[in-house]
């Protein structure tokens, strides 16, 4: 669900302004700079726990995740880009690097998704297909279940898929308007929570996503309220990547090490440092992006924007 809706975001605010080099180029800045000093922060958190695993004054479950040699892949964001990738650090964000790579190919699915939305949506299809078998037969895995190994390859058909959305919106509001997409939508909600109960073939219950996903954004279009729309979501959607992001770190510190020295280790304490836990997170992904990611943000982008506007050499 995330990759689609990513993919519509994208299109929404920066399709069309892709064209040229230096338009990717400046698109590539403002993206890098609301991703990734997060990134960078939350894995200079786990490379400092993995000083004292290599210094052996700690000894986590699984001490693999702080491999040394992960380092340099998680700094350049290319750490979900291969089938050989296994989990290092903040194990969330493979995502990150996933959503890195979709944005480097975004102008490409822009310009591919702009034909007949019957073609190019079945162009999806078959990419996803090929993917999907690559997975199983290559890699061993299903493509809904890739993440570190090579997670770009899970990726790019969703957020294709919310690209050729937004392209393709106002004949999709036709086309759905008759069939009261609120309606439907309620209707996928309900079917979409039985099929995850009852665990039916994940790839169904991944399009069933993609069309709830879709049915959404169109009952926004439409200004038909939802509680997917609600006001108090739409107000904290700027907080998921924090929230995202964060919440291993707090899993890590509260959850593995203070609250079982605090709380002891019952089923009951487990309960409570778990619900203890939650407005930790909110807390924590609040002064993130207050006081550190969004500061960043408008930093990198002022000094991008005066090196824009700078004079260069021989000009």
């Amino acid at each position: 669900m995330f990759f689609v809706v990513s993919g519509i975001v994208i299109a929404t605010n920066y399709a069309g302004h892709v064209a040229t080099v230096g338009e990717w180029a400046l698109f590539m800045r403002k993206r890098i700079a609301r991703i990734y000093p997060l990134h960078l922060a939350t894995l200079a958190f786990y490379v400092a726990i993995g000083l004292l695993v290599w210094a052996r004054q700690l000894h986590p479950v699984d001490a693999t995740r702080y491999d040394a040699a992960a380092i340099v892949p998680n700094l350049f964001l290319v750490h979900a880009w291969f089938p050989s990738g296994t989990i290092s650090f903040n194990y969330v964000s493979w995502s990150v690097s996933a959503e890195f790579f979709v944005y480097l190919s975004f102008p490409l699915v822009a310009l591919a998704v702009r034909g007949r939305p019957a073609i190019s949506l079945l162009a999806i299809a078959l990419l996803f297909a090929v993917f999907a078998v690559y997975a199983q037969t290559r890699i061993g895995l299903p493509l809904t279940r890739l993440g570190w190994q090579a997670g770009m390859l899970r990726a790019i058909p969703s957020f294709a898929f919310g690209v050729w959305i937004e392209a393709h919106r106002d004949q999709l509001s036709r086309l759905f308007a008759p069939y009261h997409p609120a309606l439907l939508l309620k209707a996928g909600l309900v079917l979409l929570g039985v099929l995850m109960i009852v665990q039916i073939d994940q790839y169904v219950t991944l399009a069933l996503i993609w069309v709830v996903v879709l049915l959404a954004y169109l009952c926004d279009r439409a200004a038909v309220s939802t509680w997917l729309s609600a006001r108090w979501l739409a107000a904290r959607g700027e907080l998921t990547y924090s929230l995202y992001m964060l919440h291993p770190l707090v899993a890590t510190v509260f959850l593995a090490v203070l609250f079982p020295r605090l709380l002891g280790t019952s089923l009951p304490a487990r309960i409570v440092g778990v619900l203890a836990a939650l407005p930790i997170v909110y807390l924590a992904a609040v002064l993130s992006l207050r006081h550190f990611e969004n500061p960043v943000r408008r930093a990198i982008n002022r000094w991008g924007d005066r090196r824009a506007l700078s004079p260069q050499p021989g000009a």
